[in-house]
């Protein structure tokens, strides 16, 4: 059952999610908490699988175990990274053990794995300010459903719904502002969920990518119709929120679209998928340029834990079937081609 809910668990946890509100969700969405850079402690990530936290040097790639936590020994457990803030590591738990459904929780410890907390239900979370903000989810018959964007205390006190909502499931900060997505549309409020209005955009992806003053958007672009639906393809843009600007990013086909990676200080990684192998790319915003950053060759799924110009944290599961199907946690160093096993697993 171990070696089974790491994989499977895994991608079955993330459908329910989706069933929550209807949807695509993209492999580089923000569900588990904190992604890519966010929440350095110094040079170090923190990233979880099961009850076991990784430190990750991100100028070498090097890591090894943190700690586990105890708590989280008899439940699928961590996914994705932590977020390092004031002394304490938030990150998200799934408390629950199988393949049938998931119990997420966010929560915090120290760095040396003391003083695990339950802070509460729900996933998608943002530190600002002295608040945590995060998507609020509750039990609904034998699954669950997403109640809306919540703040709370740090230390989990003070609970307050600020936008209520089953279909939001990603949102991010813009300075004070919240941005999210709601039936394709992007949205901006306040951080006590007042002033709300469209920004005029439609957002095919539900998630809501922000970078400083420039908010990332999927656009789906009509080429015909076939069986009375349309068919197309899609483009990810990057909008100026001050400035107005508006940028193409990169253009998908009618059988593949990019996988939104991370929109962070002013660049762009995505991926795509080609016959078993997934290219990285990186687009650059000040220059417009677009360049390779990697291929992994026969996978069918590939998520970035971690993205610089020195080094890859990545998620990745093989595209073929043999005896095992086999997924694992990655580093890879950019300059010397190193590649470093962080957690393998296996299913037979």
């Amino acid at each position: 059952m171990e070696k089974l809910k790491n994989v499977y668990g895994k991608l079955l946890m993330l459908a329910l999610v989706m069933m929550c509100a209807g949807g695509i969700l993209a492999s580089g969405s923000n569900v588990y908490g904190a992604t890519a850079t966010d929440g350095l402690k110094g040079k170090y990530i923190y990233t979880g699988e099961g009850d076991t936290m990784y430190k990750v040097n991100t100028q070498n790639g090097k890591a090894k175990k943190a700690f586990k936590i105890k708590k989280l020994k008899d439940y699928n457990g961590l996914y994705g990274n932590a977020y390092y803030y004031k002394g304490y590591l938030y990150f998200v738990a799934d408390l629950y053990l199988g393949t049938d459904s998931a119990n997420l929780y966010i929560c915090r410890c120290k760095p040396n794995g003391k003083g695990f907390k339950k802070l509460a239900r729900g996933y998608s979370f943002r530190i600002n300010g002295k608040k945590i903000y995060y998507i609020k989810q509750k039990d609904k018959g034998e699954y669950f459903v997403n109640v809306g964007i919540t703040s709370m205390k740090l230390n989990g006190k003070g609970k307050k719904v600020i936008k209520s909502s089953k279909s939001i499931r990603g949102f991010d900060f813009n300075g004070n502002k919240i941005l999210y997505t709601l039936n394709n549309k992007i949205y901006q409020m306040n951080k006590n969920g007042s002033s709300i209005k469209s920004l005029s955009l439609t957002n095919n992806n539900i998630n809501t990518y922000v970078d400083g003053d420039y908010v990332l958007y999927t656009k789906f672009v009509k080429t015909g119709t076939s069986y009375g639906s349309d068919v197309g393809y899609y483009e990810e843009h990057v909008y100026g929120l001050k400035d107005g600007t508006d940028v193409t990013v990169c253009k998908g086909t009618e059988d593949e679209s990019a996988e939104i990676q991370l929109f962070e200080n002013g660049v762009v990684y995505y991926s795509f998928y080609d016959s078993g192998t997934i290219t990285l790319y990186k687009y650059e915003l000040s220059t417009g340029e677009t360049s390779k950053v990697k291929k992994f060759k026969d996978k069918s799924w590939l998520t970035m834990r971690y993205v610089s110009d020195k080094v890859i944290v990545s998620e990745e599961c093989d595209a073929e079937w043999t005896s095992t199907y086999n997924a694992g946690i990655y580093s890879y160093n950019l300059k010397t081609g190193k590649k470093r096993v962080i957690k393998k697993f296996v299913m037979s």
